[in-house]
């Protein structure tokens, strides 16, 4: 089963993962997280798209355990 929270800041998106990872076996994701890693990793200065599709391949690793 793949969850997917979005919608705008503050609005608890995070909270929410959070606490879902909390109670049950599974991995918590979070592309901000990958995007800001990629772009300390280069000398660029956007990424685009790379973030969201490097977020999917590590899913798509989990899940194919």
């Amino acid at each position: 089963m793949l969850i997917v929270f979005g919608g705008l800041s503050g609005t608890g998106k995070t909270a929410i993962a959070r606490n879902l990872v909390a109670c049950l076996p599974s991995v918590y994701l979070r592309i901000d997280t990958i995007e800001h890693a990629l772009l300390k990793a280069t000398a660029l200065a956007s990424i685009g798209p790379v973030g969201c599709l490097r977020g999917r391949l590590a899913a798509a690793r989990w899940f194919a355990c």
